[in-house]
C-alpha cells in the first residue's frame, strides 16, 4: 500500500484539530468526507481516542493511503475507509459529526448541496458538520493569495473555485443546519462549524422558500437563526440575567463625548421608579454630547431583550435626525479605549426609532455601523444604516426589541416577538474606526453592550440577557439545551 503525504494537510492538521477538540462531542462516531491521503484522520484519531472515526474517499488510491496511514499509526479507533462519493447514497449508519476539509473548492458545484443533504441524513439533531477550507466573504477574496489560487482553480476546471461563505451557509440552512461559529484559520482559511437543528424538516421547508432580491437572502439569514439556531430553548428553563436590576446603575459605566469615562454628566443616566432613564433636564445645550452607558462584561453568543419607550422632548440644540432616536450598541470596543471626544464606539448599533406622528413609516430595530461593516444580501452593505421591516411606534408606547447574536457569524433583530432584520459577519471598517483603523476587516466575534444617549429622552424598564455559551455535554449538570457555543471549562460533573 502506498502511503501518500500532502504538505498542506501536514500543515493544517493541527489547527483543525484544535477546533475539533472544542466542538466535537467527547464520545461518539465521526465521519470524515473526502479523507484524501489519510493524514488528517490519523492525527485526529490519535488525539481524540474516545471517538470512533470513519474515513471515506471515492478515490481507490486515496483509500489505500488512508489504510496505510492507519496501519502505521496502529490505531484501533479508525474504521476501514469507505468508498463514498457525496453525490451518491451514503452507506453510513447514524454518526455524531461529519467533517470535511479542502473539498468544496476542488469539486463540481453540485457537491455542496449533496454534502449538506448527506450530512443531514446521517446526523441526529445537535450533530456537528465542520467544513474547512478557503472561502470568499461577501463576494470578495480575503487575500491576494486566495484570489490567485481561485483563478488557477477555475483555469484548471471551470466547475471549481472558492465558494462564498454566505452561499455555503445558505445551502446548509436548506438542509436544516444552523451556523454556530466561523473560525479564522492560518493561511486565510476558515472553519465553519454548523449544527443540525432539532426540527431540520421545518428548517428545510423554510429554506426552500424563495423571495426576490435581497429579501431572498435575508430570508436565509432569518431561517438560520430563527428556525435553526437555539431551537431547543423551550425544552429547558432559560436562565436570563437581569443586566439592569431596577434599583441602581451597578455594573454600568457612562462614557459621554467630551467627558472622561465614568463621569455621568448632568445625571444623564439615572434610575427613576424602577426604570433606567436617559434624561437631559440638566443640559442647557446638547453640544453633541453623545453618550453611552456600558455594561461591565463583554459577550459573544447571546440573546438580548430590551423594553424601551421614548418620552418628552428632545434636548435643546440637538440634531434633527436624532429626534426619537436611540439604541443599543453591541460588539462594542472597550470603553477605556475610546478617545475623550469620540462620539460613538466602534460597534454595531441596533437603532431604536420612534414614530413622529405624521403617518410616515419609521421602523425600529434597524442596524447602523459606526466604524464597522456588515454583510447583507451576500455582500458588504455600503450604507451606514439599514432599515428593518418593523411597524412604526408613535407616542410613548413600550416596545420590546430582542437581538439574537451568534458571535461574528450572524445577528437577528426581533420586535415584539417578530423577526424584522438579519445580517452577518460584523467587522471593523469604514468611517469612525478611530483607534481601531489598523484592524480593518477583522470580524467582530464579541464585545461590550452600551445603551445610548443620543439627545431624546428614553426609558428602559427591562434589560436582560440569555448567554448562549456554556457546556454542551448532556452528561454534565451544567448542560443547557439552548446553548449553541461550547465553553467546556464550565462543564461540571457529579462525583
Amino acid at each position: 500500500m502506498q502511503l501518500l503525504i500532502s504538505p498542506p494537510a501536514e500543515r493544517n492538521k493541527e489547527p483543525i484539530l484544535q477546533v475539533l477538540k472544542r466542538v466535537l462531542p467527547p464520545t461518539g462516531t465521526v465521519l470524515e468526507v473526502a479523507s484524501g491521503t489519510g493524514q488528517h484522520i490519523v492525527h485526529f484519531a490519535a488525539a481524540l481516542p474516545d471517538l470512533e472515526w470513519i474515513p471515506s474517499d471515492p478515490d481507490p488510491v486515496h483509500r489505500a493511503s488512508i489504510a496505510a496511514h492507519t496501519a502505521q499509526a496502529r490505531l484501533g479507533n479508525v474504521a476501514p475507509p469507505l468508498n463514498l462519493d457525496v453525490r451518491d447514497d451514503w452507506a453510513v449508519e447514524a454518526v455524531d459529526a461529519v467533517i470535511v476539509a479542502n473539498l468544496l473548492h476542488i469539486a463540481p458545484r453540485e457537491v455542496l448541496p449533496a454534502l449538506c443533504r448527506g450530512a443531514a441524513a446521517v446526523l441526529a439533531p445537535g450533530g456537528i458538520l465542520h467544513v474547512y477550507g478557503p472561502f470568499k466573504r461577501g463576494g470578495r477574496h480575503t487575500s491576494e493569495g486566495n484570489a490567485r489560487f481561485d483563478a488557477s482553480l477555475r483555469a484548471q476546471d471551470p466547475r471549481w473555485g472558492l465558494w462564498d461563505v454566505e452561499d455555503v451557509l445558505e445551502a446548509a440552512v436548506r438542509c436544516g443546519f444552523a451556523l454556530e461559529e466561523v473560525v479564522e484559520m492560518p493561511a486565510n482559511n476558515l472553519s465553519l462549524v454548523l449544527r443540525k437543528a432539532a426540527d431540520s424538516g421545518a428548517c428545510a421547508r423554510l429554506g426552500a422558500m424563495k423571495a426576490p432580491g435581497a429579501a431572498g437572502r435575508l430570508a436565509a439569514w432569518l431561517i438560520t437563526v430563527l428556525a435553526c439556531a437555539p431551537v431547543a430553548a423551550a425544552q429547558q428553563g432559560e436562565e436570563w440575567i437581569a443586566l439592569f436590576d431596577g434599583r441602581s446603575l451597578d455594573g454600568w459605566t457612562p462614557k459621554i463625548a467630551g467627558h472622561p469615562l465614568g463621569e455621568n454628566f448632568a445625571g444623564t443616566f439615572r434610575v427613576v421608579d424602577g426604570r433606567l432613564v436617559v434624561s437631559y433636564d440638566g443640559y442647557r445645550r446638547f453640544d453633541d454630547r453623545f453618550g453611552h452607558l456600558f455594561y461591565r462584561t463583554p459577550f459573544s453568543y447571546y440573546r438580548l431583550r430590551i423594553e424601551y419607550r421614548f418620552v418628552g422632548d428632545q434636548a435643546p440644540d440637538a440634531p434633527r435626525w436624532a429626534v426619537r432616536n436611540s439604541g443599543v450598541m453591541i460588539h462594542a470596543q472597550p470603553p477605556e479605549t475610546m478617545t475623550l471626544n469620540q462620539s460613538f464606539p466602534v460597534s454595531i448599533e441596533a437603532q431604536f426609532l420612534g414614530g413622529l406622528g405624521d403617518g410616515r413609516a419609521r421602523p425600529t430595530a434597524n442596524v447602523c455601523t459606526p466604524g464597522t461593516h456588515i454583510v447583507y444580501d451576500g455582500r458588504l452593505h455600503p450604507e451606514h444604516c439599514l432599515n428593518s421591516t418593523s411597524a412604526t411606534f408613535d407616542a410613548d408606547q413600550w416596545v420590546t426589541v430582542e437581538l439574537e447574536v451568534l458571535g461574528g457569524a450572524q445577528i437577528l433583530h426581533r420586535v415584539n416577538g417578530e423577526p424584522v432584520l438579519g445580517y452577518a459577519l460584523p467587522q471593523i471598517g469604514g468611517p469612525g474606526t478611530e483607534t481601531l483603523e489598523s484592524r480593518a476587516g477583522e470580524v467582530l466575534e464579541g464585545g461590550y453592550l452600551a445603551l445610548q444617549s443620543e439627545s431624546h429622552p428614553i426609558e428602559f424598564r427591562r434589560v436582560e440577557l440569555l448567554d448562549l455559551e456554556g457546556c454542551l455535554d448532556p452528561a454534565s449538570s451544567s448542560y443547557r439545551s439552548y446553548f449553541v457555543k461550547s465553553r467546556p471549562e464550565e462543564c461540571a460533573y457529579p462525583d
